[in-house]
């Protein structure tokens, strides 16, 4: 019987193993590459610069403690934008991730954490999905009844009819499988209903077309529905609006007019521009004109009023891609037989269109009917809060001259990444303060911080800056950016009389 032997578990490693001795000068250079290895991305990325540019002076300060305060937030925000821009602008990013994206959604048939891809193909917007998926509670819903019980009554006191059109959600409607509404869906419609609130709401009517025809009545690689749908909801509109066969419409329509693009969804995957391209698709969209062929334009002198998101201006405004001069408020005009006033403001459907309104609240003068066009994901997901439309005024003339604002930023809006929404413009909203040396004096300035998924200028504004910036008045353009994605303030800045318009590269 061989003799027992008691080791500990490291004299037995030892033996078994033996023992491995590194130099000093191994050991060294070890160190030296790991430390290199964690320096590597930073010092990459700082050759090719953080994309944070600083722009004018900060605003002076007095006092032991709000210097000390000045000098914290200042270090604060230097901080989170470095690591918002190295997240946006990072070489190593934009280098390696559409590739690997590219890679794992031809082969894989992966999405990212925007965009869900499903086996035929098909993307999905993640909060459409959400919105289905998540059952939630049926009072989520309860900031948007009281949203428009307030629309409704301020109306309703102008003699004014409401029609709300929530646009139902994509999965709803494009499911292979049973998808069904979020449980605060029907308890909206149920309260709407009991305040006496007029809703048309166009799921069954779109899932009824789409078992008919056999045609999909969405895009299949963007959020938003196809000409066909929501031609086929203008003309059901007009129904509810007047019993009353419309007289023959004084517009024209035109022609088919094909449009090819890659949807905002295929957008948002980041792919390779090869693989981007290779999923835009086709439709035809029919532009409506005035009798002198003249492109259709929203009157506000008309008895109808559109608020509307991106829906409505899907194939009405050429920054979405697909076409213009055919969206949801051409067709209602030419079915209605007469002109048709517009507010819509992409990604602007539960707060930014009655902020608009409550801005110029001239424009329900002579209204009769308001019809309020919105996502129906925005029901769990969008800013409800309270908006009064105060008593209509005589709107002052529009001031076309420009002027020089040199102010400081109390506040800035935040902008989304790039890629990371449905839109590729947005537009910012700057509280200015001190402005041209009067500490009362302050102004919201809206100025677009972001183009085809590039951010501008505008972008590296920073709270605390002063600056001089020329502007506009914003009803002096608000014709030809209005519809734009716009990020709008919280607070008492949002409610400001003086708002202008700047420029940004």
């Amino acid at each position: 019987m061989p003799p027992k032997i008691d080791m500990s578990r490291e004299e037995a490693a030892e033996r078994e193993i033996g023992v491995t001795r590194v130099s000093s000068g191994v050991k060294i250079l070890l160190v030296v590459f790991f430390l290199l290895s964690l320096l590597a991305i930073p010092l990459i990325q700082s050759t090719r610069g953080f994309g944070i540019q600083s722009k004018g002076k900060e605003a002076p300060r007095s006092g032991r403690w709000a210097r000390l305060a000045s000098i914290n937030h200042h270090l604060k925000t230097t901080a989170l934008a470095i690591e918002k821009s190295l997240e946006e602008h990072s070489f190593l990013a934009k280098t390696f991730l559409p590739p690997v994206q590219t890679l794992a959604f031809q082969h894989l048939g992966l999405g990212n954490e925007k965009v869900y891809v499903v086996p035929d193909g098909w993307l999905h917007y993640r909060p459409d999905v959400d919105y289905v998926l998540e059952a939630g509670r049926a009072s989520a819903g309860e900031p948007a009844t009281k949203a428009f019980t307030q629309l409704h009554s301020d109306l309703q006191s102008r003699g004014i009819r409401l029609i709300v059109l929530p646009v139902p959600a994509k999965p709803v409607i494009e499911s292979n499988t049973p998808a069904s509404h979020h449980a605060a869906h029907t308890q909206f419609l149920a309260e709407l209903h009991r305040n006496g609130i007029e809703v048309f709401d166009p799921t069954s009517l779109l899932m009824e077309s789409r078992a008919k025809s056999g045609r999909a009545q969405f895009l299949k690689t963007d959020t938003h529905w196809t000409p066909e749908a929501m031609e086929t909801i203008a003309e059901a509109l007009v129904k509810r609006i007047s019993q009353t066969p419309p007289p023959v419409s004084f517009l024209k329509k035109e022609n088919p007019v094909p449009v090819k693009n890659s949807g905002d969804l295929a957008v948002m995957l980041q792919l390779q521009p090869e693989a981007s391209s290779s999923l835009a698709e086709s439709v035809k969209i029919h532009p409506v004109r005035l009798p002198n062929g003249n492109p259709w334009r929203p009157d506000p002198s008309s008895d109808v009023l559109l608020l509307g998101d991106s829906f409505t201006n899907i194939y009405s405004t050429p920054d979405l891609g697909w076409g213009e001069g055919g969206g949801l408020a051409e067709h209602l005009s030419l079915r209605l037989g007469r002109s048709v006033d517009r507010i819509a403001i992409n990604a602007g459907g539960s707060l930014t269109v009655r902020q608009s309104l409550a801005r110029n609240p001239e424009r329900l003068d002579g209204k009769k009917i308001v019809v309020y066009q919105f996502a129906v994901r925005e029901l769990t997901s969008g800013d409800w809060r309270p908006v009064s439309i105060p008593a209509s005024t005589m709107p002052a003339p529009k001031a076309e001259s420009a002027s020089i604002l040199e102010g400081v930023i109390q506040e800035i809006s935040p902008l989304p990444a790039p890629g990371s929404v449905p839109y590729k413009d947005a537009v910012i909203s700057l509280h200015l303060v001190e402005i041209n040396g009067d500490p009362q004096a302050e102004a919201l300035v809206f100025m677009r911080g972001m183009k085809g998924n590039v951010p501008t200028q505008a972008a590296n504004l920073k709270a605390g800056e002063r600056v001089s910036i020329s502007v506009v008045p914003w009803e002096s353009v608000e014709d030809q950016y209005g519809s734009i994605t716009r990020i709008e303030l919280d607070g008492p800045a949002a409610d400001l009389d003086s708002i202008y318009w700047a420029d940004s590269q």
